[in-house]
């Protein structure tokens, strides 16, 4: 298979899972393709959050089908990529308890990012990590 056939496959939606997950292996340009597929499932995508390849996690921080377990985790190499993944207001309104399960240093990286809404910053707030305490205050986006 050629280089190009092998990006297409990639790319394409209608490529199987397996065949997703072999493709990904092969190569970190190939993961990266893997990583934005629409179709790319949960399961790969949490094995994909922890590839070598800085641009395959960012990537996977976007995706709208990452596990949240692997938002959370890569929410402190990417913030603001978190934030923009259309699926976080959705984590936090299935999961109240969003914030309390992340490391503070995940924490940190989100609370201090003027994207973060107000409504956000103020449920952070009640988090009682000194250190997420400063960072809230570092946001310039703080309710006066």
């Amino acid at each position: 298979m050629t280089t190009t056939e092998e990006r297409k496959l990639a790319k394409n939606p209608d490529t199987p899972p397996q065949l997703l997950k072999e493709l990904s292996a092969r190569s970190s340009v190939l993961s990266r393709i893997v990583a934005r597929n629409q179709k790319t499932p949960p399961d790969l995508l949490e094995e994909l959050s922890h590839s070598d390849d800085k641009t395959t996690r960012k990537w996977v921080a976007l995706h709208a089908a990452t596990p949240s377990e692997s938002l959370i985790d890569l929410a402190s190499e990417f913030p603001v990529e978190v934030l923009e993944n259309p699926i976080f207001d959705f984590l936090i309104l299935e999961n109240p308890s969003f914030f309390e399960e992340m490391r503070p240093a995940s924490l940190r990286s989100l609370v201090k990012r003027e994207q973060l809404p107000t409504g956000l910053i103020k449920h952070a707030s009640k988090i009682e990590d000194e250190s997420v305490q400063l960072a809230i205050l570092q946001n310039s986006n703080l309710p006066k």
